[in-house]
């Protein structure tokens, strides 16, 4: 039998995650809690209900369905969170999709099947599939057997990970991987323990791990505003870096659009500024820290 892993998106004809056109499968689960993440509906493999209120018609079946969590006060439809076990029923039964469930159980070879239906674009442009998350190592066995057979086709494979996972996890999926994508939040554990829920020591061992058993590791920081964005932790983490092989050091915008994301969730959502930093602000400490190393384009940036 296939093995089976959670998985709450996949995205088809992604630029940002990879070389060419790829396709993003984000895994449920995360063993961070980055104050910034704009995944929350991969927190858990929990399945949660995502409320989007905007895409509701008034057809009134989720208070039939579940009348103990969906109900008309003061005239206005609610939901009371606190009980729900994310049975999906409501969200079956809801014609505009308004109720969604955050997840979906996928056997390796179902999801693989879908994924190399895109072969000619991943020929014609140089992509492949990225696993993403959440968490994606968190699901080895999944992420090493919906790798593998893809790559029996000639799909190029990549992982987004934290690392925050223990070695094993790392190792069990290590040959089915053409690269990885690995993003180190701020070198102060302590600042990292704060902003993430966890400190850093097990990321960076891993990561040295890595480096020395894998060719094609890219090391990327999310900028986060007033967090991780001052010149000392951005230096010292592009010497690491290149001290370690990497094949590059990207830096992320800051992306603060998953603001609706934690409403439709009731979760909490905080704001570290009101926008992305401007282009030519990154390009320029890209330049800046490419001369600091004596490169010419080891830093680079992208869109998160």
């Amino acid at each position: 039998m296939s093995v089976t892993g959670h998985v709450f998106s996949i995205l088809r004809s992604s630029l940002h995650d990879g070389p060419g056109v790829r396709t993003v499968v984000y895994l449920s689960g995360c063993s961070l809690r980055c104050q910034w993440c704009h995944n929350p509906e991969g927190f858990t493999q929990t399945p949660r209900l995502q409320i989007i209120p905007q895409r509701c018609i008034g057809c009134g079946r989720c208070l039939t369905v579940c009348p103990d969590h969906h109900r008309l006060m003061d005239g206005e439809k609610q939901f009371l969170r606190e009980g729900c076990t994310g049975c999906g029923q409501c969200a079956e039964a809801c014609p505009a999709e308004a109720l969604q469930l955050t997840g979906k159980l996928w056997e390796a070879q179902e999801l693989a099947r879908i994924l190399i239906r895109d072969l000619p674009y991943y020929r014609r442009s140089g992509g492949g599939v990225t696993f993403s998350g959440g968490e994606c190592l968190l699901q080895p066995e999944f992420v090493a057997e919906t790798a593998g057979l893809c790559r029996r086709h000639g799909i190029h494979i990549l992982a987004e990970t934290a690392l925050h996972v223990p070695r094993p996890h790392l190792e069990a999926v290590l040959d089915e991987m053409d690269g990885f994508y690995v993003d180190v939040k701020h070198l102060d554990p302590e600042i990292h323990r704060r902003c993430t829920g966890a400190d850093n020591r097990l990321i960076l061992d891993n990561l040295c791990w890595l480096a020395a058993h894998h060719p094609e590791v890219t090391i990327r920081t999310p900028l986060i505003p007033g967090i991780n964005d001052g010149w000392d932790n951005l230096l010292d983490t592009a010497k690491l870096a290149l001290r370690l092989g990497a094949r590059s050091y990207v830096l992320l915008r800051y992306n603060g659009l998953a603001e609706s994301k934690y409403h439709q969730l009731d979760l909490p959502f905080v704001s570290f500024a009101p926008e992305s930093q401007p282009e030519a602000q990154i390009a320029a400490l890209c330049a800046r820290l490419n001369q600091a190393l004596g490169e010419t384009d080891f830093v680079t940036w992208s869109k998160p």
